[in-house]
């Protein structure tokens, strides 16, 4: 046994001493530390060393391989080493060389999806979407660039150009006649940024927009990380007249009583539980539960990936105040954009 680094230790042995459920049972027996019992939590990464290849340096970093997908998968505690990991990395540092050469060549555009209040059916607001075409006229899906922007830092510059570019429409949609809300998604890279508000405040100035037109999206699981001081960042961006909502909620294992520090505007309710909603599980549904939570907070909600009449009608039931998705209009370019609005105005 040895002490890779930091909180990563080394195992080395015959694989039926090192089963994982072995590892495991030995390390959830509590200790008892000064009196008290103490638990520890692991999560294993394990080459067999007949699947290495190469130096035990390389047998190392791929065991190392293993033990980060472990954590990211969160489906199981550990994870064995395969041949297809290397291929999955090679893959990322594929695309994250190719959506850096797309950023620098302008090949990324920004669209623009409608969000509609319940009850009036009048369009409110629109949530400003990256989307990437490659070369050969295909897409790429935000689920699959959009992490390694974050995780690479890449996303800090990527987000301020879509700022910019959202400022710059709702500019021109106000002056269309379309004072429409804009909202915008934060990453938890942008925000952890020294040059961030510096960055937002040019943002507001090059682009004179008004403030109260612009929304701050943040994901749920980023805002409730009490020790990146959420709360104070949440309250410069409110200072400035931005509206901020807090995005995918329900998702997450949120504090609420730290919820209640947040000062923000809206909730957003994840698609995924939308498209769950039937009218025998509306009442015990995440749906109504975060509706229910927004009311007694004296928060807006707004339901993500309305798809049909039929789970309008049940959110407007609970009492959702917004709904954005394909039952109104998928995201489109600014120009056709201006074109909808238009023929909705007649």
């Amino acid at each position: 046994m040895a002490r890779v680094g930091g909180d990563t230790f080394g195992l080395l042995g015959l694989e039926v001493d090192l089963a994982p459920e072995t590892v495991l049972a030995v390390v959830n027996e509590p200790l008892t530390v000064e009196h008290r019992q103490a638990g520890v939590q692991i999560t294993l990464g394990i080459l067999r060393l007949g699947d290495a290849d190469g130096s035990g340096s390389d047998a190392l970093k791929d065991a190392n391989i293993a033990l980060q997908v472990a954590k990211r998968q969160r489906q199981s505690p550990y994870c064995y080493f395969s041949g297809n990991m290397l291929h999955d990395i090679r893959e990322r540092v594929r695309l994250l060389d190719e959506l850096r050469t797309a950023f620098e060549c302008e090949h990324l555009h920004v669209v623009y999806q409608p969000q509609i209040n319940l009850v009036s059916r009048k369009t409110v607001g629109v949530e400003a979407l990256l989307r990437w075409r490659t070369e050969e006229g295909e897409y790429v899906s935000p689920e699959c660039f959009i992490p390694l922007a974050e995780h690479s830092g890449l996303i800090v510059g990527i987000g301020e150009w879509v700022l910019r570019m959202a400022c710059r429409e709702a500019v021109r949609l106000r002056e269309a006649g379309h004072p429409l809300r804009m909202a915008v998604n934060l990453s938890v890279a942008q925000l952890r940024s020294p040059a961030f508000f510096a960055m937002l405040d040019a943002a507001l100035a090059d682009s004179k927009v008004d403030p109260g037109l612009l929304e701050l999206e943040i994901t749920e699981s980023m805002a409730m990380r009490p020790d990146d001081d959420i709360a104070g960042q949440i309250a410069q961006i409110k200072r400035r007249g931005i509206a901020v909502a807090i995005d995918d909620f329900g998702t997450g294992f949120s504090s609420l009583s730290y919820l209640e520090e947040l000062d923000v505007d809206r909730l957003k309710i994840d698609k995924a539980f939308v498209g769950k909603l039937t009218t025998q599980t509306i009442d015990s549904s995440i749906a109504a539960t975060v509706t229910q939570l927004a009311r007694n907070m004296k928060l807006e909600v707004i339901a993500e990936g309305v798809e049909t009449e039929a789970q309008m009608e049940l959110l407007k039931g609970l009492g959702v105040d917004e709904g954005q998705g394909w039952l109104f209009a998928r995201a489109m370019a600014a120009a056709d954009l201006k074109d909808w609005l238009r023929a909705r105005d007649e």
